[in-house]
């Protein structure tokens, strides 16, 4: 019996990002973790990156959807390694 999908990746990028790069980025962390593409189960970010071709292009390319959250929603959430920017944003907005 094969894994479920579980992972949704969070992806903060620059303007202008390549799927080439994306890809990069998520096989290396994947392969840190242990982790294979089977276990996405699709892949966020915030809303003002949604006319991003390379996040639109990685996830054609892998079948996976994007969800998008907006700061506030995302400065709940407890990752890792938090992008700047939402908590920069959110400030702003409060």
């Amino acid at each position: 019996m094969g894994q479920s999908q579980t992972l949704w990746v969070g992806i903060g990028c620059q303007r202008g990002v390549s799927s080439q790069l994306i890809n990069i980025a998520v096989d290396r962390t994947l392969q840190k973790y242990q982790l294979a593409y089977q276990d996405i189960l699709g892949i966020t970010t915030i809303d003002t990156k949604t006319s991003e071709s390379g996040l639109w292009e990685f996830c054609h390319q892998h079948n996976l959807p994007l969800k998008t959250f907006t700061a506030e929603v995302l400065s709940t959430v407890t990752v890792p390694n938090p992008a700047k920017i939402v908590k920069k944003k959110w400030e702003h907005q409060v």
